[in-house]
């Protein structure tokens, strides 16, 4: 029972903090004469494509071996 507290306890600060543990506030507004057209923000959003990318590529990498150990595991029993 101690336990099962404890671990709820831990469970609702962990996702309680969350909410307050933010990495860094919104940037400035940009002042006069930034330089680009009508109300679009200068800077450029972060280059999520390639983190994107070889998050995909290891996982695909991983649900290849997973199928091939599968298989693998397979055909040793059945021998």
């Amino acid at each position: 029972m101690k336990r099962k507290i404890i671990t709820t306890i831990l469970l609702s600060l962990v996702l309680v903090s969350g909410k307050c543990l933010l990495a860094q506030g919104p940037p400035d507004p940009p002042g006069g004469g930034h330089g680009n057209e009508g109300d679009i923000p200068p800077g450029g959003g972060a280059p999520l494509a390639d983190g994107s990318t070889i998050l995909f590529l290891f996982g695909a990498a991983y649900g290849i071996g997973k199928i091939y150990s599968f298989h693998h595991h397979k055909q040793l029993i059945e021998e």
